[in-house]
């Protein structure tokens, strides 16, 4: 079979089942893994598909433009790779911190599993972030000040201005791609310019990343991938994307599955 029909196999494949799964794959078309594992490498290039962790799924572009009245509350199926990822950030807020949460699904997210037993500080340029914590009695909240977009977020030259005047301990940067040679970036650059800022205020800062967006990368560039502390991302990310990542001195998370 030549190389040009099997990729074509892979394809049909694809649309077909809706994911890849490698081994499976090689076994029906009696070939090495590793024969697999190049096609799939090949055709992410081409942005045919994106490769996971054991095999592949459809690629779907990340849209800057989306309905401006849509909100995180407007979510009706819980990602089970943002929840997991989501918990597992939370065991990084400590006793005094002061962290900094958005209004991204994963921040909103984040805000059901946040310890309730100690005292924190959050920092949050989101009002629908802010009215989910606004019970909790052992966490200081404060709203960043800014012009609030149709999605219930604040990120102008008002929202840097705030930042810049405080320290933030603990960063939580979610809804931006990640990958090890270009960066981490975001669909615009007033969002890219927000959360630029919050790293440079932060002494941490911990990147929320699923497998959807891991080697992806978006318009407006962030930082460099060496320039964050920890990557916390799920079971299906890409296994040489993660150690590439490593390799920058970057400490990369798993988060597993939440048994339901």
């Amino acid at each position: 079979m030549l190389i040009e029909e099997r990729h074509q196999l892979i394809l049909d494949v694809l649309d077909k089942d809706k994911k890849i799964v490698a081994n499976d794959l090689a076994a029906k078309l009696n070939v090495s893994i590793d024969t697999i594992r190049r096609d799939l490498i090949l055709l992410e290039k081409n942005g045919l598909l994106k490769r996971t962790r054991g095999g592949a799924i459809p690629y779907v572009k990340i849209k800057a433009k989306q309905n401006r009245n849509y909100t995180v509350r407007d979510i009706k199926t819980v990602d089970p790779f943002y929840d997991a990822i989501a918990n597992y950030a939370c065991s990084y807020i400590n006793k005094n911190d002061t962290i900094y949460l958005a209004g991204t699904s994963i921040d909103y997210l984040m805000t059901k599993y946040m310890p309730k037993n100690f005292n924190y500080t959050v920092v949050t340029n989101s009002v629908i972030t802010a009215d989910e914590l606004k019970a909790f009695e052992n966490i200081d909240l404060y709203i960043t000040c800014g012009k609030v977009r149709g999605r219930g977020t604040m990120n102008d030259p008002l929202t840097i201005e705030f930042l810049r005047n405080i320290r933030i301990d603990k960063a939580f940067i979610a809804g931006a791609a990640i990958s090890a040679d270009y960066g981490l970036s975001n669909t615009t650059f007033e969002t890219a310019a927000l959360q630029r800022t919050v790293i440079e205020i932060s002494k941490k800062t911990i990147c929320l990343v699923p497998n959807v967006k891991l080697g992806d990368e978006s318009f407006a560039k962030i930082v460099d991938t060496k320039d964050i502390d920890i990557l916390i991302t799920d079971w299906e990310a890409i296994e040489d994307e993660v150690a590439k990542i490593k390799d920058l001195g970057v400490e990369v998370i798993i988060a597993d599955k939440i048994d339901k």
